[in-house]
Order: structure tokens, then sequence, then C-alpha cells
């Protein structure tokens, strides 16, 4: 059922993260297609409004069409935005059905959206860079290069790219933690099989849940939206509750 959306908790531990950040509580949602679904929207701030977060990071996908004006989509995202706690703001980035055109009504809902660049938090003197590129898939108008450039290499880098792709791209020496998105857990799922298709072109392990990949913790949710037919099968729409935590190493 697509509108069976779900809260997912998923925990991480990572020494590099600085102590001032632990526990570091990101709310990651992505692949919303906001508009696609009556009550849809209704479902997420049901989810959503309740959370206490430092952060909230949206993996791009705002709406259900590639095309046509953007007053339906913002109208909802303005009341999902409304319903956020986060601390330290709300970041987003571009997917594969969000032109560039898009990314003013975004910013006017209230969402920093990061195309290829990074914006700085700072607590007690401790820095942690939120990087963000453009969709990777589709449009291939990402530049992760561009995007660290303000960064400073021992800074905690979490790294929001529409789809995990991006990993084509990335170092663990750059990256710490990647979230992606787009892939839907391939939306329909059998068991002993798995997702028929995964509309990416990277190993299956990096589609769905959480993964490593030199040196870079990294997690591709199943999105909380649907798109083509509005259907999921074994694969739950989700929203995600992350909490980054610094483990001392003896």
């Amino acid at each position: 059922n697509a509108l069976n959306v779900r809260l997912k908790h998923v925990y991480i531990t990572d020494s590099r993260l600085p102590e001032a950040f632990s526990p570091l509580k990101i709310l990651f949602v992505s692949d919303l297609h906001i508009d696609a679904i009556k009550g849809l929207s209704d479902r997420f701030v049901k989810i959503i409004d309740p959370l206490e977060v430092d952060i909230c990071l949206l993996g791009g996908d705002f709406r259900f069409r590639m095309f046509g004006g953007f007053y339906r989509t913002t109208h909802k995202l303005r009341q999902f935005v409304k319903h956020v706690h986060a601390k330290e703001g709300i970041f987003g980035v571009l997917g594969n059905h969000d032109c560039l055109e898009f990314a003013p009504e975004l910013e006017d809902t209230g969402i920093c959206m990061l195309i290829n660049d990074a914006e700085c938090v700072e607590r007690n003197g401790a820095r942690l860079w939120i990087v963000g590129v453009d969709d990777p898939h589709y449009y291939k108008c990402h530049d992760l290069e561009k995007a660290l450039e303000k960064t400073g290499r021992d800074d905690y880098k979490i790294l929001i790219a529409h789809s995990p792709e991006i990993i084509k791209d990335c170092r663990g020496d750059e990256v710490n933690l990647c979230l992606c998105g787009h892939t839907h857990g391939g939306q329909i799922r059998f068991p002993g099989i798995g997702a028929v298709y995964t509309h990416v072109r990277v190993p299956r392990r990096y589609t769905y849940g959480l993964w490593e990949y030199c040196g870079i913790k990294g997690y591709t949710t199943s999105g909380a939206g649907s798109s083509g037919v509005p259907v999921r099968f074994n694969c739950p729409p989700e929203i995600v509750l992350i909490t980054v935590r610094r483990f001392k190493t003896v």
C-alpha cells in the first residue's frame, strides 16, 4: 500500500563524528512525490510532527511528474515544512523529477537547496558540513568536487545525493556519511528475489538500506512516496530517523 508510510529508525556509529554533535538526529526523507496520491501529504505530516531532530535532509524528487507547473507541489511542501522541527535547518537536493527552475520555488518553502554546494553547521567549536549535489542519475549535473570546495579535509561531512550512483565519485577521506534515494527500494520486491528493477547502475547492495563503500557509511532509503504506478509490494515507503553516535575507541 503506497499510503502505508512508516517511520524507520536507523542507528549508525562513527568515531569520526565530533563529540559536540553526538548523538546527531537526522530526519531523512527522499522521493516524496508529495502530489502523487490524495492523503499522502497528510500521512507525512502525522509522522514528522512529533519528531525533534537536529537536521532534516531531503533527497529530491519532490513532485510526481517531471514536467508542468510547481504550484501543487510547493503548496503541499509548505505544509510539510511547517511540521518539521529541526534545530539546524532543512537541506535538500534536486532529483530527476526536479528541474533547476524548480529550485527557487523549493527555497521559498524554507528548504536550503544545495546544488553542488555545502553549508556548515557549528556547535561548540566543532564543524559539520551538509554537502549536496545535483541529480547524478538523469540530469548528470552533479559536481562533487565543486560541492566540497568550502569544506575542510578533517571536517565531518554528510553528503546528500538523489541516487546512490554518486558513490562512483566518492572517497572515504572526502565524505563520511552518504544519504541517497531514487531507487524506491525497487518499490515492488519479491521474496527470495528482491527488487525487480532499481533504476540505477550500481550493485544491488547500495540500492536499499545500510551500506559501506571505501570508508563511507551510507543509507539508501526506499522513499516516502511512489512513482509510476502508485503501488508498493513487500517494500513499504518510509520516513527515516537516523541517529549517528560517536563511539570511543579503546
